[in-house]
């Protein structure tokens, strides 16, 4: 974090860095402020997990007030899982109260009040099964970001020539799909 009045400093304040980079096995790929709450932030990292630190706490957030994820410790390690897991983006809604997450095959909404579980879970590239066939062209590192309506309650998301509307109220989805044009 930088202040405007002090121009060569920066604040660090998320800090996941191991003590060797041999030992890294996360980063973090995405942050934002929360809309109403400026001491509030939200970053979320590679291996899939939210986390939603106070500034008000302390400075150095190296531990999260609240950790959002889906953890099964029970599951084998899976490389490909791994990747896909990886958040590409994170959103408040405007209110504050929920949390919109997009990985590769899905967008997660989860409220602020409850890290146990998400609200929903939108599964986006649900026609894509091979993900080894993925991998070896790219694909799978494809970045896709989300969106929030005005009212809180649903989610923009693109994928492969189409979008994905979804509201989590009345759990509707639309697919807008996309057609080249032909001239």
């Amino acid at each position: 974090m930088w202040s405007l009045e002090v121009e060569d400093e920066a604040c660090t304040i998320v800090d996941i860095c191991p003590a060797s980079m041999d030992e890294l096995q996360e980063v973090i790929t995405c942050a934002t402020f929360h809309p109403i709450e400026c001491s509030q932030l939200i970053f979320s990292t590679s291996r899939g997990i939210v986390k939603l630190v106070d500034l008000r706490e302390r400075i150095l957030n190296d531990s999260p007030a609240r950790q959002f994820a889906i953890e099964d410790a029970s599951a084998p390690a899976n490389f490909l899982q791994d990747i896909t897991n990886s958040i590409n983006d994170v959103k408040f809604t405007p209110d504050g109260r929920f949390i919109v997450c997009r990985d590769y095959l899905t967008v997660k909404i989860w409220d602020t009040r409850n890290s146990s579980r998400p609200v929903t879970t939108v599964p986006i590239h649900e026609h894509l099964r091979d993900l080894e066939e993925l991998y070896e062209n790219d694909c799978i590192f494809d970045k896709f970001q989300c969106a929030t309506s005005s009212q809180s309650r649903s989610f923009i998301s693109g994928s492969y020539s189409r979008f994905v509307l979804y509201d989590w109220d009345s759990q509707s989805r639309k697919d807008i799909h996309l057609e080249p044009a032909h001239h």
